[in-house]
């Protein structure tokens, strides 16, 4: 017996001797963690954390527990910050169990509902009863045929009734009403069962494994990406017409159910998607050839055959395919990212959340614009630079004019800064636009070429019914000639008078004084051959 025990003995001394030591398994809990940093992305987030950690000599295995199961397992990184003698050898990823982690509050809900249901079977009792006992009164036969009855008794007994029949109605419309208030409440507490985030029938562990030349600790820091999370632009201008004034406010709307609550600071918003590729495809050849018609080929089984077994002709590839505190903005080599300077709430509940990323009052250029033959009413709008200092990605864009929301425009492209967007702010009906036609005719000319010549003549009214005087762009356009036998001369308005671009857009600038009117006259007349015909007029 002796014997046997020594070779064991000297088998755990070997395993002890200095410089070796057992891979075991070290716990910390994920929740001992502090977290320095999260970058949420459009599609999802890589939260940045740390964690103060102690080895012992030889080799160790660090076992970080209690992660989310959104987390992407080849994401996860880890490095030692200051780590002497130690380094990482090894980092592996496993899922393990864990207890819900809204069962407590899952089973607070579920007692209120049954305290719900309790009360509606109360309440349905007592309705059932104060039902029965109107039946009851409207089958009773107060007084035989034989019996002599006063006038007194019957109208004494009608009251009683009357009185009975009143209470017990008050009665069955109050329960009625409880019931009703009750299933509601009922509704709303399985609403909010139903909304709470599942819980994790297991989650992930992080093991580590590191290897020192002598006992220490050390901060061990770690991260990883988590599914379940996107951000999208959103902004808000508000514009008042009193102060001429602009002020542009750029959120972050995000959305989040990974699992684990991403509330804190440090918060940075990013524009870049890590799961894209950067790289771009290939052109393919830009091949050339001759047209050669289809050859007419008789319906028959061997003619298809031979038709299906022919070299293909050929064909020509098309060249491509069909006022808070400013965030930190870090200009990556492909994307943007805001670091946020307040603390933010981002709680996994799948929920839209608003997030001020910056705010920006400016100076704006207000004018109205107004197109008779169009709309009755002029529209404001707004020309509006990007005060910031980085460019701001395309979204959805709320205008606000004078405390009120006006519409819903969309962001089309990134708007680098400095750079202008024109907003429109609602028609304004105190200013009015009309037009007429004043003359139209057709007359003939030429002696030996016959030409047509049709001569039109329009006039648009502008009313200001605003007791201030407003600046205000009109605009009203004349053909323009595709062909050159066709030709359009401009008679009214001059150069003087409006801004004629080549696309037939005419453009008027005015001001008007409180109440003024003004006419606005078009004049042109086309030209073109007798015997043509042309379309567009």
């Amino acid at each position: 017996m002796i014997r046997n025990f020594l070779p064991c003995l000297f088998l755990l001394q070997f395993l002890y001797l200095p410089g070796l030591s057992l891979a075991a398994a070290a716990p910390y809990s994920t929740a001992a963690a502090t977290t320095v940093g999260v970058v949420i992305y459009p599609d999802r987030a890589m939260v940045k954390k740390t964690l103060q950690v102690a080895v012992a000599q030889g080799e160790n295995t660090l076992e970080l527990t209690g992660l989310t199961p959104g987390m992407i397992d080849d994401s996860v990184q880890a490095s030692l910050r200051n780590p002497g003698k130690a380094r990482i050898i090894d980092i592996e990823v496993r899922r393990t169990a864990l207890i819900k982690a809204d069962q407590h509050r899952t089973k607070e809900l579920q007692a209120k509902i049954d305290k719900v249901d309790q009360d509606l079977v109360r309440q349905g009792n007592a309705l059932t009863v104060q039902k029965n006992s109107l039946t009851f009164l409207q089958k009773i036969v107060p007084f035989s045929q034989e019996q002599n009855t006063s006038f007194a008794t019957v109208r004494d007994y009608l009251i009683a009734m009357e009185q009975a029949t009143t209470d017990r109605l008050g009665k069955v419309a109050e329960l009625e009403q409880s019931i009703t208030d009750l299933n509601k409440k009922k509704a709303e507490l399985e609403r909010e069962k139903r909304n709470l985030v599942p819980g994790r029938e297991e989650s992930k562990s992080i093991l580590v494994t590191v290897y020192a030349d002598a006992a220490t600790s050390f901060p061990l820091e770690y991260s990883y990406f988590l599914r379940g999370v996107q951000w999208t632009p959103k902004y808000e201008v508000r514009a008042d017409t009193l102060t001429q004034r602009l002020e542009l406010n750029f959120f972050a709307i995000v959305k989040q159910a990974s699992g684990e609550d991403l509330s804190g600071s440090n918060i940075e918003i990013s524009t870049a998607r890590p799961a894209v590729s950067g790289e771009l495809p290939e052109l393919s050849p830009w091949r050339l050839d001759i047209y050669q018609p289809p050859v007419y080929q008789p319906y028959g089984r061997a003619k298809m055959m031979e038709m299906s077994e022919a070299p293909q002709l050929a064909m020509m590839a098309a060249p491509y395919e069909d006022a808070l505190a400013a965030p930190e903005v870090r200009s990556e080599a492909t994307s943007m990212s805001y670091v946020l300077a307040q603390r933010v709430s981002l709680p996994a509940d799948n929920q839209p959340h608003k997030i001020l990323v910056s705010s920006s009052v400016a100076e704006g250029k207000f004018e109205y614009l107004a197109i008779p033959k169009l709309a009755q009413y002029a529209s404001l709008t707004a020309e509006l630079k990007n005060p910031f200092v980085f460019p701001l990605p395309g979204g959805e864009l709320n205008i606000f004019l004078d405390g009120r929301f006006v519409s819903t425009q969309r962001v089309e492209k990134p708007i680098l800064a400095g750079d202008e967007m024109r907003l429109t702010l609602g028609m304004d009906e105190t200013i009015f636009a009309s037009v007429k036609m004043q003359k139209q005719f057709t007359e003939r000319t030429g002696a030996f070429a016959k030409k047509t010549r049709k001569h039109y003549e329009y006039q648009a009214e502008i009313v200001n019914g605003k007791s201030r005087p407003i600046t205000l762009l009109v605009r009203d356009q004349v053909p323009i000639s595709a062909h050159e036998e066709i030709k359009v001369e401009v008679i009214a308005p001059t150069s003087k008078d409006a801004e004629i671009g080549s696309d037939g857009i005419l453009t008027w600038t005015l001001t008007l004084a409180p109440g003024e009117k003004r006419q606005l006259s078009t004049i042109f007349a086309v030209s073109y051959p007798e015997n043509q015909e042309i379309t567009g007029l």
